[in-house]
Parts: structure tokens; C-alpha cells; sequence
């Protein structure tokens, strides 16, 4: 059985502009996180059993570092830190 998304659920996905949705079950106070299908095949790996290779989520770690602002040019600066630390 698939659950249907309510209108509660979607209000809150498109509030939240494709970030992970957090749920909370009143009855047992359990917390689940509802994220969209491309989402979860990102992270898939890091689930599967065998060897884990981090290489795995360097595009997911490159796009999570690219939303929060790290692409920004005036950024560049940290790229050379060190050389103009005093």
C-alpha cells in the first residue's frame, strides 16, 4: 500500500522549496522525514550494506555546499586562506 500525500503534506513540501519535510507521529512521538524520490536515491548508498566508498556522495556534498552559498565568488577568498592568514 502507497499512502496518498495530503494537501497538510504538500502545503509543507512547497514550503519548504525541496528541503527534507520533518513529521512528527502524535500518537508515538516517532519523527520521519519526507524527501523527494531523487533525494533518497542520492543518499541510497550511504544505506546499502557492503563497502562504502565517500566518493560516492561528493556531488550530493558538492550540491548541498553550492545551495548554501559556497559557488559565490566573493568565497573564493577562502580557497588561498592560509596564504593570506597573518
Amino acid at each position: 500500500m502507497t499512502p496518498v500525500l495530503t494537501e497538510q503534506i504538500r502545503q509543507a513540501l512547497d514550503a519548504e522549496r525541496g528541503q527534507p519535510v520533518k513529521i512528527v507521529d502524535e500518537q508515538t512521538s516517532r519523527i520521519y522525514y519526507v524527501i523527494t524520490a531523487e533525494q533518497f536515491e542520492t543518499v541510497r548508498a550511504l544505506f546499502a550494506e557492503g563497502d562504502f566508498d565517500p566518493r560516492e556522495i561528493y556531488p550530493l556534498i558538492s550540491k548541498t555546499a553550492g545551495d548554501a552559498g559556497w559557488n559565490d565568488p566573493s568565497m573564493e577568498v577562502y580557497d588561498n586562506y592560509d596564504e593570506h592568514r597573518k
